[in-house]
């Protein structure tokens, strides 16, 4: 009974991860040739967003576990591949957030390569799933030190491996598809490069919008006491300085919306002191209407009274 009631609290612990990583998205991506779009590699990543526990928790263990325990509860071949590919998934999306926080990721990759050994059929979601994996294994390879390449390496000849054997049959058109599938995947390397480059110099533009118009909304704030525009103000500091350090952890898409976020921040601190520099000039140019009105009320009152002398010096 106590093993029952352990069983079930273990598979608690393990139904919300496979809940999380069941409702990530792989959809249909065209991979026709080797110019990976925009739209592609968002799409391979968010593939693999959420990654649930992480080796370096000390839960992991039940993760695991409660991972071996579905697969001995499923006894048909077609839903243990099933479930095999799944938790492929699970480890690259691991080794993605590990070399996102600077941790080891070999480790989790090995554990990667050997799921994929129980993958034999060719259908649409596996043939996706190796898709991305090869794009995100090389997003990986662009950030990690040159110590940790060769384990993506090898993760990445697996990937290609196993797509080109599920899907080519006898050896000679295996080995031919092979070499194809190894030269798209450099050209592939090379086409993400160029793409996190272009990423790499919009966050950079982007960081330098948002300086400007902080610049400006500053030499507007001058020695105004206008407490809402200082709260942005000081917002928009503290968000370019996380765009600033976001983009020195190749973190490329933080760093674009940590910097667009000050430079929208700014525009409204910059919007609030025109209006209220406006309407400071406007009551100066009522104020001073409104003395010069005085005055020549004083002017015409003064025009007034010589006559009314005039007239009672005659009548006298």
């Amino acid at each position: 009974m106590k093993t029952i009631i352990a069983a079930i609290a273990i598979l608690a612990l393990a139904l919300p991860v496979h809940a999380q990583l069941g409702s990530q998205s792989f959809g249909n991506t065209n991979f026709s040739d080797t110019e990976i779009t925009e739209s592609e590699l968002q799409a391979a990543e968010s593939s693999f967003g959420d990654a649930g526990l992480l080796p370096d928790n000390p839960f992991y263990g039940f993760k695991r576990f409660g991972e071996g325990l579905r697969l001995t509860f499923t006894f048909d071949e077609k839903g243990k591949e099933k479930l095999h590919l799944e938790f492929a998934k699970t480890r690259l999306a691991e080794a993605k957030k590990l070399s996102e926080r600077g941790g080891e990721i070999g480790g989790v990759l090995k554990e990667y390569s050997l799921e994929l050994q129980h993958l034999n059929s060719s259908d649409n979601e596996t043939n996706d799933a190796l898709d991305k994996s090869r794009i995100v294994l090389t997003l990986v390879l662009e950030r990690v030190p040159e110590s940790a390449r060769p384990a993506i390496e090898r993760a990445l000849n697996n990937s290609v491996e196993k797509k080109v054997r599920i899907n080519v049959k006898g050896e000679r058109e295996t080995e031919t598809e092979m070499e194809n599938e190894r030269n798209r995947t450099e050209e592939i390397k090379e086409n993400i490069h160029k793409r996190l480059a272009e990423r790499e110099e919009k966050a950079a533009e982007q960081i330098n919008e948002a300086v400007d118009k902080l610049e400006e909304a500053k030499a507007l704030m001058g020695n105004q006491t206008n407490t809402t525009a200082s709260r942005l103000i000081t917002s928009a500091v503290d968000k370019l300085e996380e765009a600033r350090e976001a983009l020195a952890q190749n973190k490329t898409g933080e760093a674009f919306g940590q910097a667009n976020a000050a430079e929208q921040l700014a525009k409204n601190a910059k919007k609030m002191l025109e209006r209220e520099n406006e309407r400071d000039e406007s009551r100066g140019r009522s104020e001073l209407r409104g003395r010069g009105d005085r005055d020549n009320d004083a002017d015409e009152g003064n025009e007034q009274t010589p006559s009314n002398n005039t007239s009672n010096t005659t009548a006298g």
